[in-house]
């Protein structure tokens, strides 16, 4: 299965009946649960939609991994010095409840003392699906029970979620959440946000971050990232009649309410459908706040980047990629690199991977997938002092009348910083031994 699996109530999209059961909540004595590595020559499955972080012990990365039956489970593995070790482990407890899919993956933050923490939408209580949270004391070799992030009865649909934290540990989710929406319409979304206090343990009210009166892009994954100074800043895609619009709501430290939010984009894009391609930010150090995102109101996709100086409160845009073919950019992901600034990655309308330093003006951007590949999608960034690991999702071959392939493998390629520059050491596949092959 190598199209588009999502939980979103688009009807363009195949929706799978997920098994669930009990409720998932916090356990009132939670102890961790022991993670047996997973053979992965038993996998009859594909990756989606990576994560990475810098773990206390290093780089780690977390996927969906999905069976032909739709079924899913999140796994997690650690960089064992600067490859995959080949026995990833599974972060959520019963098999087969997770969702992935395009967008719809899980997502990775390290807490000041090195706690690891993956989000992720779950079916085992909801089959319209649940935000759930687990946490790894020990690197990622085991898990607490995930906790429920959302507060509402079963019913109502929840999906692509994100997660930041702060300074002092504040742990902030959000997501886009149906509770709201009128019967009939549940594509009327909501960004909503939740924050825990005791490192993941527990979660807050649920707030709606937006009020969108015909509610926003909903299939677009919001994105969330913390300030130095303990700002939340969420940004996401929403809709202005017939117009997409990238728009930033911030929270700041002690309000109970988000700032109205401001629109990012300067430009409305008219699209008669939800393009899937959320916006990506990054905040800090000192006062920079970075976003990127996805446009077509030229009529060409393109990826631009608003920049701000003071915390999120003014931007100035730019016209962040371009590519060395005609190939139109999509999907950017951002990181900070403490050398060269910010690092972007992003997947063109082609199918491939492209990676560029846009804060040093004069790079160019890099093609990074393979050339023998049919299709590659979905990057993801880490930052590990001076280097910086570049993972996706990539594909052998497709057919061209369904533009279904498979299986999707994840794509591992780190790079070193010298000299103000990006610099390949190695590429490396989840399916072949952990070794350097350069491209």
């Amino acid at each position: 299965m190598g199209g588009d699996t999502m939980i979103s109530r688009c009807g363009w999209y195949f929706l799978f009946a997920l098994p669930f059961g009990s409720p998932l909540g916090c356990s009132h004595s939670p102890q961790p649960r022991s993670a047996a590595p997973l053979d992965l020559s038993a996998l009859t499955t594909h990756v989606e939609e990576p994560n990475a972080a810098l773990g206390p012990e290093g780089v780690v990365v977390a996927w969906g991994s999905v069976a032909s039956d739709g079924t899913a489970d999140i796994l997690l593995e650690r960089l064992k010095g600067s490859h995959l070790g080949g026995k990833p482990v599974r972060v959520n407890p019963v098999s087969g409840s997770a969702v992935a899919g395009r967008q719809v993956g899980p997502r990775i933050a390290v807490l000041p003392w090195g706690r690891i923490l993956v989000s992720w939408v779950d079916r085992r209580r909801d089959a319209a699906g649940d935000i759930v949270l687990a946490a790894s004391d020990d690197g990622g070799r085991t898990f607490l029970p995930p906790v429920r992030v959302n507060d509402d009865p079963s019913g109502a649909g929840q999906e692509y979620q994100d997660v930041a934290v702060a300074s002092d540990g504040t742990v902030g989710v959000v997501w886009l959440d149906e509770r709201g929406a009128p019967a009939g319409n549940e594509n009327e979304k909501q960004v909503y946000f939740a924050l825990s206090k005791d490192g993941g343990r527990s979660f807050g009210p649920n707030r709606a971050a937006t009020s969108s009166p015909a509610g926003v892009c909903p299939c677009c994954r919001p994105a969330v990232a913390c300030g130095p100074d303990g700002t939340f800043h969420v940004i996401y895609r929403d809709r202005v009649a017939d117009e997409r619009v990238v728009r930033l709501a911030s929270l700041r430290p002690g309000d109970d309410h988000f700032q109205p939010p401001e629109d990012i984009s300067k430009m409305g894009w008219r699209f008669p459908a939800c393009p899937v391609d959320g916006p990506a930010i990054v905040a800090g150090p000192g006062q920079r706040v970075r976003v990127a995102w996805m446009d077509g109101s030229s009529g060409r996709p393109t990826v631009w980047e608003a920049r701000s100086e003071d915390q999120g409160i003014s931007f100035s845009m730019i016209q962040a990629s371009g590519t060395s073919e005609d190939a139109s950019p999509g999907r950017p992901v951002l990181a900070f690199h403490r050398s060269i600034g910010v690092v972007a990655a992003w997947e063109d309308g082609l199918g491939r991977i492209w990676l560029r330093a846009i804060d040093a003006g004069n790079s160019l951007p890099m093609l990074i997938s393979d050339r023998n590949a049919a299709m590659a999608r979905s990057p993801a960034l880490a930052i590990d002092k001076d280097e910086v690991h570049v993972f996706w999702t990539e594909v052998s071959s497709v057919d061209p009348p369904s533009g279904v392939g498979g299986p999707w493998e994840l794509r591992h390629t780190r790079w070193i910083v010298t000299a103000g520059r990006l610099t390949m050491l190695g590429c490396e596949s989840l399916s072949s031994s952990p070794k350097e092959n350069p491209l």
